[in-house]
């Protein structure tokens, strides 16, 4: 039986969530990026086409629509910080064997194991590595607490036990 292990934090924090929250939120998800950039493309349409000067502000404003999409999802990080748990950010212990990953965090009695079913897709960023289900976000590994060596051999350990299916199961990041 195969099994690798390592330690970083459970989640990341400050900047870096919000990096990975963005990546998730915008980058992953190519329809809400495309859908937040309609109505600026249609009120500049129709700022270009004249409207009277009385409504000129309010298609202004719904031009700045992706503007207000992401400053009130970073508002709700924001608030997410201020009830965050502290074992969020413990100290985690991840050992990856052939029937799932284990997690033991810092400050928690029982560790849980999570199933190689229960994971479909891995996507990697330059310094992240996040396992989900479909479009939910359920482990995110800073690959900076990771021997570089190590890197490889635990992505290829998770592509090798992620349930196959028809969909892409690896996607890497060029820009992220």
């Amino acid at each position: 039986m195969k099994i690798l292990r390592f330690s970083a934090p459970f989640k990341p924090t400050g900047k870096e969530y919000i990096y990975v929250g963005m990546w998730n939120r915008y980058i992953k998800n190519k329809f809400l990026l495309f859908s937040s950039f309609i109505p600026t493309v249609c009120s500049i349409y129709f700022i270009a086409q004249g409207i009277e000067p009385k409504f000129l502000p309010i298609f202004l404003l719904i031009a700045c629509y992706p503007l207000f999409s992401v400053g009130s999802y970073l508002l709700r990080i924001k608030q997410h910080f201020r009830y965050r748990s502290p074992l969020d950010t413990a100290n985690t212990t991840f050992t990856l064997m052939d029937n799932g990953i284990l997690i033991e965090r810092e400050g928690e009695e029982l560790p849980k194991l999570y199933h190689w079913d229960r994971f479909n897709m891995c996507c990697e960023l330059k310094r992240y590595l996040l396992l989900y289900k479909t479009d939910i976000l359920i482990l995110v590994w800073d690959k900076t607490y990771m021997k570089p060596e190590e890197i490889e051999k635990i992505k290829q350990f998770v592509l090798e036990h992620l349930p196959e299916n028809k969909k892409v199961i690896y996607q890497k990041s060029m820009f992220f």
